[in-house]
């Protein structure tokens, strides 16, 4: 009896560890998925998180491509420069001036040179200039043309005539190359070779010209075609106005070049006073150029001269 209790105990202590070692390999099973699981999802977090090439050159890729932008969008490039005298001109001129202004307030030679550049952000500024001299060019030869046109109505001529005359006009005045007979030319074509109503190709004259006095007189000149009017006595009136527009203009031109130079003259006597103390006492002025509190002070007073610069431009520009 004895023996055969300890067989059966034996046969259930048996059994027992082979329960134990299925459950131990189960779970040794379990644990070498999970282990493989896991070595793959770290594999994965390693290959995503690599370390990826970086363009150490981009951002000054970006910036040559936007100052690109900004001048074609300007009108400014190679082709121009190389042709156009007067824009190379202002650019090396624009480009000296803000050397040399930067170069006095930070005594850096590297800095100023590279300060400098901001010269080509000025585009719009020669653009705008240019555009201006062109529309007060093409507003002092209209009162010519204007005179023109009245003595062609007179004789009771069309627009296409009048044109004709006034051109020969400007030709014998200013000569071939005067932007007001080029824009006659195109009005001319206009209204012969594509048969333009008057009204019309004298008002896209007067938007191409972009001066407010020859827009006036297109809209004054297609309201007397549609009612009937007296389209010479408008034009002699319109003559008489703009002269007397032209005069006052030039006697404010005349009383506000004196404020411009003297506007000038005050914001250059802080370059001046930096100059002569640099000439005089080197030692007392060097402290500027070596501290950083140095350079704060100097960068202030640089921002300051700009915008006391900008207010003297825009105080003393006065458009009637």
């Amino acid at each position: 009896m004895s023996r055969d209790k300890k067989q059966i105990y034996n046969e259930s202590d048996t059994t027992k560890e082979v329960e134990k070692m299925e459950e131990i390999r189960h779970e040794d099973k379990d644990f070498r998925k999970n282990a493989k699981w896991r070595k793959n999802i770290e594999s994965d977090k390693t290959r995503d998180c690599k370390p990826q090439k970086v363009d150490e050159n981009r951002d000054f890729k970006t910036a040559i491509l936007y100052v690109k932008s900004y001048l074609l969008q300007n009108g400014i490039t190679l082709k121009k420069l190389r042709k156009d005298r007067k824009m190379r001109e202002y650019f090396l001129c624009g480009y000296l001036l803000i050397f040399l202004f930067t170069y006095t307030f930070y005594k850096s030679a590297a800095m100023s040179l590279i300060l400098a550049l901001t010269v080509l952000f000025c585009g719009n500024l020669y653009q705008r200039k240019k555009e201006e001299k062109r529309r007060e060019t093409l507003k002092l030869q209209f009162k010519d043309v204007l005179y023109s046109f009245s003595s062609s109505f007179a004789c009771c001529r069309q627009l296409e005539e009048a044109a004709d005359d006034a051109a020969e006009n400007l030709k014998a005045v200013y000569g071939g190359e005067s932007p007001m007979l080029h824009e006659l030319e195109i009005m001319k074509n206009s209204i012969r070779q594509y048969g333009t109503d008057e009204c019309t190709a004298l008002k896209e004259f007067a938007l191409r010209c972009g001066v407010e006095d020859i827009i006036c007189f297109a809209d004054v000149f297609s309201i007397c075609r549609e009612t009937g009017g007296d389209i010479q006595r408008v034009t002699e009136k319109t003559a008489r106005v703009l002269i007397d527009k032209i005069t006052v203009e030039r006697e404010i031109q005349v009383y506000m070049s004196q404020k411009k130079l003297e506007g000038k003259i005050i914001f250059a006597m802080p370059i001046i006073v930096i100059l002569g103390l640099q000439f005089l006492s080197p030692d007392y002025i060097d402290i500027l150029y070596e501290s950083v509190k140095g350079r704060i002070i100097m960068t202030a007073a640089m921002v300051g001269m700009i915008f006391s610069g900008m207010l003297i431009k825009r105080i003393s520009n006065i458009v009637i």
